[in-house]
């Protein structure tokens, strides 16, 4: 048994090569597209929450948890406001395999005048994970902001068990055969990876365990695929398979443990993994195919029984925001975790290129951006839903999904007698403007940046011109969902609530431009 201790400050284990500054803990922020609550009968009926969420790979008892004023979201560079929670939710998992419990449900809590820590008055109960939601709070009001959920808590308690232990199996290498490519394609096996090139894509993936290695694009098909946009960093592995189920030892995370077996085999342009996993009842079928214009994936998961998620992704793709802030542009869907979105979607890199996504099947996407560590996390996912509470259902029997990514060079309608230079900017950057945020529900200023809604009139002026940017697809659809999470109380910078000696008005009061 272990001392007690803050259990979200828990530290997971480190890649073992020295001080990486990896920070992993046994907690993590979360943010949420939630429905009002029975009592929430004022709340916008689509909002987006913010959780603390405990996530140990054992049982843990809990003594006591507190809360306290921590910063809210930040509207303004000259000014950074504390906000505090108004009403709290707390839930608990009681075995590995039961339903989120509500532990306490807390209303209309009072504004804490100074930075002391408030004790919830709990006996000591056993758990496999907490989730802490921030269903209300000071400033903001029902859209709670993510430096608060990150700041405000303290769970004190001990583990039963010790963190689960590094973990990380090879696949094997079966047949590689390179011979029969595609017509301006071509590929080498060097340093543990395939890398294919063409005119269009240069696109690498990892023989030990899943993951693409390099992913470079040039839309005007020039062979201008050098600079790799993927985030590759030493002791971390953000690409590929990952399952760390709610309750119990990760399976595949991104950096000391892989516990799936399996095999790769590649044929000419296709290469395929095999992999399965005993403890998570889990087995998968992974086959790219790579065309010079386009990527093709067909994804197969089998499940001997039910399996609750933290994260899971048949497929995860880490973009470097520094490198270009990557994007998706499609219309969010408002459930579970945010990030997810419809299908008819492009993937966009400033500067780079867009790529057309197509889905069938048991397909689900989403992005999230993690500034902190300029990443932007991209997965699919296969036969997997989405709940409430923002972990994920992984159905038992058999699911199947496939995806396209084709290559795609803006058609932009100019006038006749456009500068040539004009429409050569504007094939390169139109799509750049777009900047959507899946995981926001919003336009933002870039793809890994906070929404500015003084940016609203620009974007309107792009957005009713573009139109219909692929069948299924128009840019109006972009506009109006911003709009909307605006007109429901969403903050943004120079935008909501702000609070200046003891008294709330809005930033829409300062800057003028944003009303």
């Amino acid at each position: 048994m272990f001392k007690s201790r803050n259990l979200l400050d828990t530290p997971d284990l480190d890649p073992p090569m020295g001080d990486l500054f990896s920070f992993r803990t046994l907690s993590e922020c979360r943010s949420v597209w939630t429905a009002p609550l029975p009592e929430e009968k004022d709340a916008p009926q689509r909002r987006i929450i913010h959780c603390r969420a405990f996530t140990p790979t054992g049982k843990a008892t809990v003594e006591r948890i507190g809360f306290r004023n921590a910063q809210g979201y930040h509207k303004c560079g000259s000014s950074q406001e504390d906000d505090w929670i108004v009403d709290l939710r707390i839930l608990s998992l009681d075995t590995p395999t039961s339903e989120w419990r509500a532990l306490r449900y807390l209303q209309d809590l009072p504004a804490q005048t100074n930075d002391d820590i408030r004790w919830l008055d709990l006996s000591n109960f056993t758990t496999y994970g907490l989730i802490l939601e921030i269903r209300r709070c000071g400033i903001d009001d029902w859209w709670t902001p993510w430096n608060l959920a990150a700041n405000a808590f303290v769970v004190e308690g001990r583990l039963h068990d010790p963190i689960a232990p590094r973990s990380e199996s090879l696949i094997q290498s079966g047949t590689i055969d390179l011979d029969g490519l595609p017509t301006g394609l071509s590929a080498e096996c060097k340093d543990g990876q395939i890398r294919f090139r063409s005119a269009y894509l240069e696109v690498g993936f990892c023989l030990s365990r899943t993951g693409f290695t390099f992913l470079g694009i040039d839309q005007n098909g020039a062979g201008d695929t050098t600079t790799n946009l993927l985030q590759i960093n030493p002791g971390s592995f953000h690409q590929g398979l990952m399952l760390s189920p709610v309750g119990s030892i990760p399976t595949a995370d991104p950096a000391v443990r892989f516990r799936f077996t399996g095999e790769v085999n590649v044929r000419a342009n296709q290469i395929r993994y095999q992999l399965s996993n005993t403890r998570s009842g889990q087995s998968f079928s992974i086959e790219w195919t790579v065309y010079p214009d386009k990527l093709e994936l067909v994804t197969e998961r089998h499940g001997k029984r039910p399996l609750r998620a933290w994260h899971s992704a048949v497929w995860r793709v880490s973009f470097d925001s520094a490198v270009a802030a990557t994007h998706v542009i499609a219309r969010a869907e408002r459930c579970g975790q945010s990030g997810s979105f419809d299908q008819t979607a492009l993937l966009h890199a400033p500067r780079f290129g867009s790529l057309v996504l197509r889905a069938e099947g048991a397909a689900r996407a989403r992005l999230e951006a993690f500034r902190l560590r300029d990443r932007i996390e991209f997965e699919l996912k296969t036969g997997e839903q989405p709940t409430a509470e923002g972990d994920w259902l992984l159905p038992s029997a058999h699911h199947r999904a496939s995806w396209q990514f084709q290559v795609l060079r803006p058609r932009i309608a100019l006038s006749s007698d456009s500068p040539a230079s004009a429409k050569k900017a504007i094939g390169r950057a139109a799509h750049s403007g777009l900047s959507f945020r899946p995981d926001t529900g919003t336009l933002s200023n870039n793809g890994a940046s906070m929404i500015c809604p003084i940016s609203m009139d620009t974007w309107s002026c792009q957005c009713t011109r573009m139109g219909e940017l692929i069948p299924g697809l128009d840019a109006n659809d972009l506009l109006r969902q911003s709009l909307e999470r605006w007109l429901d109380g969403g903050p943004g910078y120079a935008s909501g609530n702000v609070k200046k000696g003891g008294e709330f008005h809005s930033n829409e009061d300062e800057y003028l431009m944003t009303g």
